[in-house]
């Protein structure tokens, strides 16, 4: 998932977030995984959550990025 790789490139055309369906994703400067962490701001149409300081698997189990996880589903 490097940025610019064909695959990223590949996945990226077009409409990002097409249809009704709503999109959003939980990004954070510690998470270690998605590098640059600020690309996950370029899902256009997608609501963009900036997590203080989180790791990748950290997600897992930090309860209030699950609650926000959780409410942004109901909603």
């Amino acid at each position: 998932m490097y940025p610019g790789s064909s695959f990223i490139s590949q996945i990226s055309s077009g409409d990002e977030t097409p249809g009704s369906t709503k999109y959003a994703t939980w990004y954070s400067a510690c998470d270690g995984i998605i590098i640059p962490y600020t690309s996950t701001l370029g899902l256009d149409g997608a609501t963009n959550n900036n997590v203080l300081c989180q790791t990748h698997i950290g997600y897992l189990t930090d309860t209030v990025v699950l609650g926000q996880i959780a409410r942004f589903v109901a909603s």
